[in-house]
């Protein structure tokens, strides 16, 4: 009976022993799988998608019916390499995503399209909404629309593209917050939409091979809190077009003139041109109106602390205190060794600003919530340092009880044995 009740009692405290050991060992499972989830790899990876009519777009998105309140979702796809196989033996390249006439509601979201001819080619479409995609490396152009109303763009990077965006005989719609970098010719490209009603505000269009934006026979568009800094050529250049305005743009450090106009009637005031090669403006059209264009090199129009020709250098927005609206300020950014233009800087998948607040480093891709910096000191986070302490005093503390509870049950035993 004794010897039943004394294994009974080792048994009890070997797993009063054994739970702690397993918690701690499911905590660092749990931070694992942490980091895990912010994988890239681990979503979506598909072949390019063609989609003809409402009846093939229900059969490629995952949510939704197509209605104003409740619209399809296209989201997570990873494309990197764009073949259309002619036949067995040959493939050429082709398009990630082509969506042709439709007018269901739609939202392509947080997709990485890179390497082909365009990344997402809408024709004959309304309603469509793309949010916070990667679309990079293309031949002909990041996104093209043509023959599209109603559609929003917001938050994509479309850096390294031959033209970043086009819309073609397009109208109504809002462009905002996108990155528009990098393009072998013109950052955005606006041609042959009479009706226009296009709102870009907000874009940043800095380092293209030709224009930041370059207007063909459109007209009735706004652009207002646009930074248009270092492109080859024009800042902006209006070829044709009527009652288009800009207004509130960042222009500077461009390869010819900050604004050319060759058409008339279009509107530009209250813009901070400043140190574009061969002058501010120049106007051969009629019409036109500029105002209040010159902020001065040496004001803080913004009061970030910066002053506007520094904002012009750091490529950012002197109208704006965080250009690339990462929830830091350009100042903060500068002073961190950031890329205000950029809301990630070293690319790991999180912006500058939530790297900072949680401590991690925004310049190392391998330091990021989640998980630890192998190439820094502090190689652990303080909670987690501290959680794993009390769990090891906790083992200790039980491993030294059981020894001592076995000590004194044997030599109870012993003693009642004699």
């Amino acid at each position: 009976m004794f010897l039943r009740r004394k294994y009974k009692l080792m048994i009890l405290l070997i797993l009063l022993l054994a739970l702690p050991i397993f918690f701690l060992f499911q905590y660092q499972i749990n931070q694992s799988s942490m980091i895990k989830d912010t994988d890239p790899a681990l979503q979506l990876r598909c072949a390019i998608i063609s989609i003809n009519g409402d009846e093939e777009l229900a059969n490629y998105t995952s949510i939704g019916d197509g209605t104003v309140r409740n619209p399809y979702v296209i989201e997570d796809l990873i494309i990197t390499e764009c073949w259309k196989p002619v036949n067995e033996t040959v493939s050429v390249l082709s398009d990630a995503l082509f969506i042709n006439k439709t007018n269901a509601h739609l939202i392509i979201r947080n997709c990485i399209f890179q390497n082909g001819v365009r990344g997402i080619y809408l024709q004959n479409v309304s309603n469509i909404q793309l949010i916070n995609n990667t679309i990079n490396n293309f031949n002909d152009f990041g996104i093209e629309g043509r023959y599209c109303e109603n559609i929003t763009i917001i938050g994509n990077d479309l850096d390294d593209n031959r033209i970043g965006l086009d819309l073609m005989y397009s109208g109504n719609g809002q462009i905002l917050k996108n990155s528009i970098c990098y393009s072998t010719l013109d950052g955005i490209l606006l041609q042959g939409s009479y009706i226009g009603y296009f709102s870009f505000s907000y874009n940043i269009i800095n380092n293209n091979g030709r224009n930041g934006i370059s207007l063909y026979s459109t007209n009735n568009n706004t652009f207002t809190y646009n930074t248009l800094i270092n492109n080859n050529n024009k800042g902006v250049y209006v070829f044709s077009g009527e009652n288009n305005t800009f207004h509130h743009n960042s222009i500077g450090l461009n390869g010819e003139y900050g604004i050319t106009v060759l058409s008339n009637n279009n509107e530009f005031h209250d813009n901070l041109i400043l140190r574009d090669a061969l002058g501010t403006f120049s106007d051969s059209g009629t019409g036109n109106s500029f105002s209040n264009n010159d902020y001065g090199e040496w004001n803080d129009t913004d009061n970030d602390g910066l002053f506007n020709l520094e904002e012009i250098n750091l490529k950012c927005n002197a109208f704006i205190v965080d250009t690339d609206w990462d929830n830091l300020d350009d100042k903060i950014e500068s002073n961190y060794g950031c890329d205000p233009t950029k809301k990630d800087t070293d690319g790991d998948g999180f912006s500058d600003g939530f790297e900072i607040a949680l401590g991690t480093n925004p310049l190392s891709a391998t330091d990021y919530p989640g998980i630890p910096d192998p190439s820094s000191d502090n190689s652990i986070t303080s909670l987690q340092q501290l959680v794993n302490l009390i769990f090891i005093i906790l083992i200790i503390t039980l491993a030294l009880a059981i020894i001592s509870i076995s000590i004194n049950i044997l030599q109870w035993y012993s003693l009642k044995k004699e």
